[in-house]
């Protein structure tokens, strides 16, 4: 797990806070939070579940200052290789805000089988029906914009993890595992592990998406290779690269990438040779963000506790 401040920042020395559960309303002070506070000494706390869909918050009266605690969600991943996915990345920040300003709130889906999650996550990359050897789905960013609901409007952002790459035809050559998400830099997905297997995804970074992994290259006149995996872009991670896919040779597709305020790149495909095929690369995982005048903010990448779904917790 890796913490760091955002590249803009200097690195906050704020103390670490659990995630809270607790959802309750009312008004709260127009006071700044202490710097020896915690999101979990202040009294009031709203909590954000994953849905599917925009959802809404209003700022209640005489609030000046939110406290926001968001996990993005974790890439998917195959149950036999690991005990979890790629974890999401986690942001906690004390942001300037209205009374009576709306925001909207969306919390990342986890990657599922070779879907990727809501908010931004990539989806894994096909392979031969011979095979069954998918890539497996990015998770989604979780996210709060002001002003409207646009990729724009993101004043936070939580990157999420990267899909695990498609198996090998050998049951023992698992895919390379998705890369984890946030901090200013979303971690690379891992190589399918030879030569001939999908690269891993780069992580997606403050100023574009990262780069999709290598394409996995046959090795003889009667193999074929696997594709390369797509490029993350503004809030969507790529999607994994193709495994070989021709008649007595398979490869791997590549892991889908995670979301985040730029997604990760996408997961190479496995190449393919007679029976046989080569495993796909990770996808990388999604950047986060935070906006310049948010105060005693932190972000964490690869959260402990960021293995499902999203979450996003407002508290003042």
């Amino acid at each position: 797990m890796r913490i760091s401040g955002l590249s803009r920042y200097a690195f906050s020395s704020c103390a670490a806070v659990a995630m809270l559960t607790a959802c309750a309303g009312g008004a709260g002070s127009s006071a700044m939070p202490a710097a020896s506070g915690t999101a979990a000494s202040l009294p009031y706390h709203k909590t954000f579940v994953y849905t599917g869909q925009r959802q809404t918050f209003t700022v209640p009266a005489d609030v000046k200052w939110l406290t926001v605690d968001a996990l993005g969600a974790s890439g998917a991943f195959l149950p036999r290789t690991a005990t979890e996915g790629p974890n999401g990345g986690r942001v906690h920040a004390v942001i300037p805000v209205t009374p009576g300003e709306r925001f909207a709130v969306f919390v990342g889906g986890e990657g599922s089988e070779m879907r990727g999650g809501f908010n931004g996550g990539g989806n894994g990359g096909g392979a031969s029906y011979d095979c069954y050897c998918y890539g497996y789905g990015g998770g989604g960013a979780s996210d709060i914009r002001r002003d409207g609901d646009r990729l724009r409007d993101r004043v936070l952002v939580v990157g999420g993890g990267g899909g695990q790459g498609g198996r090998g035809s050998n049951s023992s050559s698992h895919g390379g595992g998705g890369g984890e998400g946030g901090a200013s830099v979303g971690g690379a997905g891992d190589a399918g592990g030879n030569n001939n297997a999908g690269g891993g995804g780069a992580g997606g970074r403050q100023r574009r998406g990262g780069s999709g992994g290598s394409a996995g290259v046959a090795a003889g006149s009667f193999d074929c290779s696997g594709a390369s995996g797509d490029v993350g872009s503004l809030g969507q991670g790529g999607d994994g690269g193709a495994g070989c896919s021709e008649e007595y040779s398979y490869g791997a597709g590549g892991g889908g990438a995670g979301g985040g305020y730029y997604g990760a790149g996408g997961g190479g495909g496995g190449s393919g040779c007679n029976y046989c095929g080569q495993p796909g690369g990770g996808g990388g995982g999604g950047s986060s963000y935070i906006e310049p005048s948010a105060k005693r903010f932190q972000t964490w990448q690869g959260w402990k506790k960021a293995t499902g779904n999203g979450v996003v917790v407002l508290s003042w």
